[in-house]
C-alpha cells in the first residue's frame, strides 16, 4: 500500500492532463489503468475532532460575573454535556471555566434566596398584664384581671362570644358562665411584667381566639388560672415563671 484514495485522487498523473500540459511519458503510458485497484478500496476510519475549546489563558481572563444568569446556565449545561460526551478531550481551561460559572451561579442563587426570604423578626418576650377589675367594692378587695401579651397577640380569659371582662357595664358574667380566650388588644393595663424563659411561639399558639377555657369558677378556673396554665405549659428549661414574688398573687380573679 502507498497512499490513501483521497491522496491519489489529488494526483493529476492518473487523470487526463489539462489542455496545454506536456504529453505523458512512455512509462506513464505503460502503467495499467487498473493500478488503482492496488490501492485501498475502503476509506480509513475518520475520528471526529472534539469541539473547540478555549485556552487556559483565555478561560482565566473570562469575567463571568458580567454574564446574565440565563447565559451562565446555558454555558454551564453546554460545558457539562461536552465533558460528558468527550471526557478525554476536556482541557484544564474547560474545567476552570465551568468551575467559574458554577461559583457565580451559586453566589447568585444564594443571594436570590436570601433576598426572597426576609430575616426572621425577633420573637420578643411574653408579658403578664393586669389591671383592677371594675367591679363594685373592688377598691377594698383589689381583684386584678390578668391576660398575656406577646409581640403578636394580647389575649386572656373572657365570656364566650367575645369581650374583655372586668369593666363597668361590661361582660363580666356570672358564676358558671362559659369562657373562651378573647382578644385583649387595646386594653390598658396597670402594669405588664416580663416572664423569663417562656416560649413566645408556644404562647401565641395557646392564645387562640375563641378557644374554650371552661366555666368561670374562681379561684379554680378564672383569668389567673388560665394565664398560669398557659405560661407553665410554655415555660422552658423547667423554670417556673411564677416562682418570683411579684407573680405570687392568689386573689380570686375575674374572668
Amino acid at each position: 500500500m502507498s497512499e490513501p484514495i483521497s491522496s491519489l485522487e489529488c494526483k493529476p498523473k492518473y487523470f487526463t492532463p489539462a489542455s496545454g500540459s506536456p504529453p505523458p511519458t512512455a512509462a506513464e503510458k505503460k502503467t495499467p489503468a487498473m493500478k488503482l485497484d492496488a490501492q485501498p478500496t475502503t476509506a480509513p476510519k475518520v475520528t471526529m475532532p472534539p469541539p473547540p475549546t478555549v485556552s487556559a489563558s483565555s478561560a482565566a481572563c473570562v469575567d463571568v460575573s458580567q454574564w446574565s444568569t440565563p447565559l451562565l446556565e446555558k454555558n454551564a449545561r453546554a460545558l457539562q454535556l461536552q465533558m460528558a460526551k468527550y471526557p478525554n478531550a476536556a482541557t484544564t481551561a474547560d474545567k476552570e471555566l465551568l468551575a467559574n460559572i458554577e461559583r457565580e451561579l451559586s453566589k447568585r442563587y444564594t443571594a436570590g434566596s436570601s433576598a426572597a426570604t426576609p430575616p426572621a423578626a425577633p420573637k420578643g418576650k411574653v408579658e403578664l398584664c393586669e389591671r383592677p377589675a371594675d367591679l363594685p367594692g373592688n377598691g377594698k378587695v383589689g381583684l386584678m384581671h390578668w391576660w398575656l401579651k406577646t409581640p403578636m397577640k394580647e389575649a386572656g380569659m373572657g365570656p364566650a362570644g367575645g369581650g374583655i371582662p372586668g369593666h363597668k357595664d361590661g361582660p363580666s358574667g356570672y358564676l358558671g358562665v362559659p369562657t373562651t380566650i378573647n382578644d385583649h388588644k387595646g386594653e390598658k393595663p396597670t402594669s405588664c411584667k416580663p416572664l423569663d424563659k417562656v416560649d413566645v411561639d408556644c404562647v401565641n399558639r395557646e392564645l387562640e381566639n375563641g378557644k374554650p377555657t371552661g366555666r368561670w369558677a374562681p379561684p379554680f378556673n378564672d383569668c389567673h388560672t388560665v394565664v398560669v396554665d398557659v405560661v407553665k405549659k410554655c415555660a422552658v428549661d423547667g423554670v417556673d415563671p411564677f416562682a418570683h414574688e411579684q407573680n405570687k398573687q392568689a386573689d380570686a380573679g375575674v374572668p
